[in-house]
């Protein structure tokens, strides 16, 4: 019974961490992987011509 609950307990919490890492990724990483598109945006249409 005791092994039951220490492993919901990881559930929990290896969920919860899912979470923050997506959290992250969506509201820190995404701007600032926008920022570098816009930045190198010629640089980028002058390596993939059909853009």
């Amino acid at each position: 019974m005791l092994s039951l609950a220490i492993g919901t307990e990881y559930f929990l919490f290896g969920g919860a961490g899912v979470v923050t890492l997506l959290a992250f990724t969506g509201l820190i990483l995404a701007p600032a992987i926008g920022v570098l598109i816009v930045y190198y945006w010629p640089q980028i249409t002058e390596t993939v011509p059909g853009l």
